[in-house]
């Protein structure tokens, strides 16, 4: 009868410890959940299928749904990118390098030539449809910060004296899409951007600069290609006529991704409007 007992209890407490062994608890599910949204999949607890004694309870469920409903605003609602160098030079009498350009250019060559601190930082917040599901539209703000010190030592105070130093807000605008069902691809922006930029790394030259504050599409499908239509405007405070600040305002069109030989092409027509005038030093803006 002993033995009859003892083999009994310790059926009992093999069966105890399978079952514990076998159960998942909410915050498992959860963070099942969440690889499964991640990598495109919607199964909850796939992995764990099979291996549960019973079904979960009602508010084991709920627990995990509303762990899942965290973890999915999570990610993706914020993002943070950035570039940044930094460099110092001296020349040979002690005194701060100065950068090299060819007389006249727009742009000089960087390799050891660029004694500066400079950055860019780029805030985005998603506030609709962070993981960008097909079966609705998403919406996100995008701010841009950029900082550039040249050789400063009062790298903690941008408002120096020597006006070197500069702290600008450089892009601030809404970006939705997926919003026409017939061109689920198209993007429409609203705000101040650099739009588009070609880029030349060599000097930091960029030939198709349009950045400014405006509005447009981008990526629409025209089937052997895609079109983006933007308007942007914007004024500078460095050149005054008597119509005030000289502002400048542009529809620019491109039609780009283009199948050909060798590769894709890219097309592009701007029709800019200006109005002149005539400075405080008498000349002539056209």
């Amino acid at each position: 009868m002993l033995e009859q007992q003892i083999e009994k209890q310790t059926e009992a407490v093999a069966e105890e410890k399978k079952a514990r062994e076998a159960t998942v608890s909410a915050s498992d599910l959860a963070a099942e959940q969440a690889k499964k949204v991640i990598f495109g999949q919607n199964q909850v607890g796939a992995q764990y299928q099979g291996t549960l004694p019973s079904e979960p309870t009602y508010d084991l469920l709920q627990e995990a749904q509303s762990e899942i409903a965290s973890l999915k605003q999570q990610v993706g609602t914020f993002e943070f990118h950035g570039y940044f160098r930094s460099g110092y030079g001296l020349n040979s009498e002690g005194g701060q390098q100065v950068a090299f350009a060819a007389p006249g250019a727009g742009a000089k060559y960087r390799l050891g030539n660029e004694a500066e601190t400079y950055g860019e930082f780029i805030f985005v917040n998603n506030w609709i449809n962070p993981e960008r599901s097909s079966d609705k539209a998403w919406m996100k703000t995008e701010v841009m910060i950029q900082a550039n010190t040249t050789n400063s030592a009062s790298f903690a105070n941008f408002n120096t004296a020597t006006g070197n130093d500069q702290f600008r807000l450089r892009e601030a605008f809404v970006q939705a899409g997926n919003i026409l069902e017939s061109q689920p691809n198209a993007k429409f922006w609203a705000g101040e951007r650099y739009y588009r930029r070609q880029h030349i790394e060599i000097n930091d030259f960029y030939p198709l600069d349009m950045s400014g504050y405006g509005a447009g599409v981008e990526d629409l499908n025209v089937r052997f290609g895609k079109l983006a239509l933007g308007f942007l405007s914007g004024a500078r405070p460095d050149i005054t006529t008597q119509n005030g600040n000289y502002a400048k305002s542009n529809i620019d069109l491109r039609l780009y991704d283009v199948k050909a030989p060798g590769g894709t092409a890219a097309f592009w027509f701007d029709f800019a409007n200006s109005r002149g005038g005539t400075t405080s030093t008498a000349a002539l803006i056209p």
